[in-house]
C-alpha cells in the first residue's frame, strides 16, 4: 500500500530543487523550456524569461501550460494550470525570489537563469492539479496508482 504524500512534503521538494521543465503552445506547435522558479505557500510558482523568448511569446498567445519537476531518488512532479504576466511594478520583488530560489542550488549553473538580452517577463503559475510520485521507492504496484493528486 502507497504511502499518501502530504502538501508540505511537495512544498518543501519544489523549494529545493527550483528548476523545472515548462511545455507550451506556440503557433498550435508544442514547445518545452527548463526554467528556475520560485513556489508559494499557495503552490503559485513564478518564473522569469525573455519578453522575446519562445516561451514568453507562447503564453502571451495561450496561456494554458504544463509543468514537470524531479529529482533522481527523490520525487516527481507534474501539473497543469494557468500562466499570467505580472505588472511591471512587481517584476523586481518577483525576479528576486526567482533569484533566491535559484543561486541556493547546488552545482547551480547561471545560464539557466539567464533572460538573455533586452526587457524580461515574470510570470506566475496557478496550477489547476498537481501530482507528485516517491521515486525513492523501488517499485510501484499496479493495483494503485503511485500518484499523490492535488486539485487546486
Amino acid at each position: 500500500m502507497k504511502r499518501e504524500l502530504s502538501k508540505e512534503e511537495l512544498l518543501a521538494f519544489l523549494r529545493e530543487t527550483a528548476i523545472m521543465n515548462i511545455s507550451t503552445i506556440l503557433e498550435g506547435k508544442p514547445i518545452s523550456s527548463v526554467v528556475g522558479f520560485a513556489v508559494k505557500d499557495d503552490f503559485v510558482f513564478t518564473f522569469v524569461t525573455g519578453r522575446e523568448s519562445y516561451k514568453a511569446r507562447s503564453l502571451f498567445e495561450n496561456p494554458s501550460i504544463a509543468f514537470s519537476v524531479w529529482k533522481r531518488d527523490g520525487m516527481f512532479v507534474q501539473g497543469t494550470g494557468q500562466a499570467s504576466v505580472l505588472s511591471s511594478e512587481e517584476h523586481f520583488s518577483a525576479f528576486m525570489e526567482v533569484a533566491e530560489s535559484v543561486v541556493k542550488l547546488k552545482g547551480f549553473w547561471p545560464p539557466i537563469f539567464s533572460t538573455g538580452h533586452g526587457d524580461y517577463a515574470v510570470f506566475t503559475i496557478k496550477p489547476s492539479w498537481i501530482r507528485m510520485l516517491n521515486l525513492s521507492d523501488l517499485t510501484v504496484s499496479a493495483e494503485d496508482s503511485p500518484f499523490t493528486e492535488f486539485n487546486f
